[in-house]
């Protein structure tokens, strides 16, 4: 989950009429009428765009339908087609496999649900992108099992016509998720977007979404009952979750009546006519749903505020956050309590890494990327998000260490919160080739919708040369390998210990922080969207859920006089350099030490702090959550200002008084 800033292009969107076309469809649904209309769509810029014929109803005319086949054919590489059966079920087929899709039963059903959606998905000049990975097959580790998913208890037609079948934009958008594809449909007019990518997710102009502060009852029924489908049957059920149990036995708009006051309030302001109380309500959503950040629902108000703050709904947005109501004072106290434990863990972890690090030299640094430091026989690479840019450096690293006798490998994912598989498994590929002389490298996955596992399988120019060839199996470094981890290595940093646990790597530190769900993206009518943990669960090589994190084999930290976990031993190089080699049944090499000492008195500022510049919070923009928690934190931040400035203010007010 990479890339770093929102980006700002706005385009103004020329308004054209249609004309359309009345055509009387028979549907599900009793007594609709249903209009065709060809409405152009463009396909991730405003460079390249097609027609699609879409259907309208007017009970629900801001959500067009779109046909199953048109749809799938934009967001994968291969082809769709689709027919129908004398039983009047549809077939939608492509190389990835078949979906059959029922219209008057309201039915979606996959016989390998897992290759259909995970393969062969269009990444073209998106965040998941990376020129020195390429897809290589899938396979099933267990027999794949047929889901069939039902529509109509969240009152969700599907529409056939001539031939075609076709789903509610939103719908299918939910159901194809996974592939961080989606479509939105905006002044009559359909927009592809790369979900993770802030350019190709911002490439047109929203601003008319946000011009009334209203909802229509239509809108209103069709997105809570959208959002009850994609939680029930699409959330991937994190353990750390709290109501993520009461979810898998009773669905989500059960458990919102029952669950607690909160989620009761909550739900009675998704059924707003407002959609500040709508945000309101997602915002209830995020306590009881945090499962550690790749969970949150309020990611998009913030997101959009400075682009689009002259509008209706960002004032009375901002008057919410600003105002001393019930409902603001609410909105306050959640989104404060969302993130308040991870900031501190984060920042003292960050404290005493720094503390520590300062007292030896550093081999290099690339800005807030990554940094590498050597102590003795022992070099260790820092980054703290799994972005592309980190890749290169963690080669330059490698062979430096190479070239330079150093032993023990050591990556340092204690504060890494997440990113881009892609990078992690380029890493896991390095890290673990002594053993297997291969350029493939796979990940492991439950699907929480059917139950099978499914391994993808990719093919990494691990010399980075810009071939895939056999010179990239010959990639070995002859290192002892080990990780650091604490409770902040979250996702990306959580998976990679997990892998180096089951390849016979040490872990030294805390227990990792888990976050083993894929996140995904999800977006609901008028585009506003959510991020959720998805139904891939990434595992262990014997199945064990990687959301409960790695279990060290050596704790280096110690408790402070308070009993407070204190994160400095952990940094001590010379420690870990022995415990690494104890892992691997070598005697410590003391002598790689005897000239390498450095006084940390001379310098007790962290080596060039001005050029290495970590940030607490690392932005990362695909399969991580640090984007979701950095927009959290911003809030907090915000509004603790706004507090602050008030309280300022009424004392001022006090003492003139």
């Amino acid at each position: 989950m990479r890339k770093t800033k929102l980006n700002r292009i706005i385009i103004h969107i020329l308004t054209a009429v249609l004309l359309l076309t009345a055509f009387p469809v028979s549907v599900a649904a009793a007594n609709q009428t249903y209009q065709t209309k060809d409405v152009t769509a463009y396909l991730y810029s405003m460079d390249s765009k097609t027609k699609l014929e879409c259907l309208f109803n007017d009970d629900l005319s801001s959500v067009p339908y779109v046909d199953a086949a048109d749809y799938l054919n934009q967001i994968f590489t291969v082809s769709f087609t689709e027919s129908k059966g004398d039983d009047g079920v549809y077939s939608v087929t492509s190389k990835n496999g078949t979906m059959t899709v029922d219209p008057q039963k309201d039915t979606v059903s996959f016989d390998a649900y897992e290759e259909f959606t995970s393969r062969n998905v269009n990444s073209k000049n998106s965040a998941i992108e990376s020129d020195y990975l390429n897809e290589a097959g899938g396979s099933y580790i267990t027999k794949p099992s047929k889901v069939t998913l039902e529509l109509s208890p969240y009152k969700i037609d599907l529409v056939e016509l001539s031939g075609k079948v076709y789903f509610p934009l939103y719908t299918i958008n939910d159901l194809f998720a996974g592939t961080y594809n989606a479509a939105e449909y905006v002044d009559g007019k359909l927009y592809f977007v790369h979900t993770m990518d802030s350019e190709t997710d911002g490439y047109f102009d929203r601003s008319s979404l946000y011009e009334s502060d209203n909802r229509d009852k239509s809108m209103i029924d069709y997105t809570y009952n959208e959002l009850c489908f994609a939680v029930d049957n699409l959330y991937g059920m994190p353990s750390k979750s709290q109501i993520a149990e009461n979810i898998r036995t009773n669905g989500l708009d059960k458990t919102l009546d029952s669950f607690s006051d909160q989620t009761k309030e909550a739900k009675e302001l998704l059924m707003s006519d407002s959609l500040t109380d709508f945000y309101l309500g997602l915002t209830y959503l995020s306590v009881p749903f945090d499962d550690g950040g790749h969970t949150v629902f309020v990611f998009e108000p913030l997101a959009e505020s400075e682009k689009y703050a002259d509008t209706t709904f960002f004032h009375a947005w901002n008057e919410l956050q600003e105002g001393n109501s019930e409902k603001a004072q609410a909105f306050q106290s959640i989104t404060t309590e969302m993130q308040s434990g991870s900031m501190m863990a984060q920042m003292t972890v960050s404290e005493a890494r720094d503390k520590a690090y300062s007292a030896y030299d550093k081999v290099k640094s690339w800005g807030s990327t990554a940094r590498f430091i050597v102590h003795g026989d022992t070099g260790v690479f820092i980054f703290d998000s799994f972005t592309d840019e980190a890749v290169e450096p963690f080669k330059w690293s490698l062979d430096y260490a190479a070239d330079n006798g150093v032993d023990n490998f050591v990556i340092d994912l204690s504060m890494n919160t997440g990113g881009n598989s892609n990078v992690l498994q380029y890493m896991a590929a390095i890290m673990t080739n002594k053993e297997n002389h291969t350029n493939k490298n796979s990940l492991q996955t439950l699907c929480t919708l059917t139950g099978s596992k499914y391994q993808n399988e990719v093919e990494l120019d691990l010399n980075l040369d810009g071939k895939f060839d056999e010179k990239d199996s010959e990639m070995v470094y002859d290192f002892h390998f080990a990780v650091l981890t604490t409770k902040c290595s979250f996702s990306c940093g959580n998976l990679l210990p997990v892998i180096a646990k089951d390849n016979h790597i040490p872990v030294i530190g805390k227990t990792s922080g888990g976050g083993s769900c894929m996140l995904t993206k999800f977006y609901m009518p008028g585009s506003h969207y959510y991020a959720m943990s998805g139904p891939a669960k990434f595992i262990s090589n014997d199945g064990t859920d990687a959301d409960l994190g790695a279990e060290p084999d050596y704790d280096l930290t110690t408790e402070d006089a308070d009993g407070l976990t204190d994160y400095t031993t952990l940094y001590d190089i010379e420690q870990i350099s022995a415990k690494v080699h104890e892992y691997y049944g070598e005697e410590p090499n003391n002598a790689a030490f005897a000239s390498a000492k450095k006084d940390a008195s001379a310098d007790s500022s962290p080596a060039d702090s001005d050029q290495t510049g970590f940030p607490v919070w690392a932005i990362v923009c695909t399969a991580a959550a640090a984007v979701f928690l950095l927009v959290a934190i911003v809030l907090i931040i915000k509004i603790r200002n706004r507090k602050k400035n008030r309280d300022e203010q009424n004392e001022h007010t006090s003492s003139s008084n």
